[in-house]
């Protein structure tokens, strides 16, 4: 991503829940994922899981939603020297 919100939300997190815990805390995003493209990137991923009465859905399968602007600052996740 071209906005460093997630490894400070990261770093929050992991300071509030130290300080609760009293104990050291790690806090990592499970929401984040590597786009391969023109270049190498970060983007936001939301996982849903998918469940319907057909083969290879019985169970459930996942499927992501890939934000192209990041949830917490509005930047896009597009490398600003690569071109849309």
């Amino acid at each position: 991503m071209n906005c460093t919100c997630m490894n400070d939300l990261e770093k929050k997190l992991a300071e509030k829940y130290t300080a609760d815990l009293g104990k050291p805390a790690e806090a990592k995003c499970e929401g984040v994922a590597i786009v391969f493209g023109r270049s190498v990137s970060a983007m936001h991923r939301t996982p849903f899981r998918i469940k319907a009465d057909v083969p290879g859905y019985r169970k459930g399968k996942e499927v992501s939603f890939f934000a192209s602007f990041c949830p917490f600052c509005g930047r896009s996740t597009k490398n600003e020297e690569t071109p849309a």
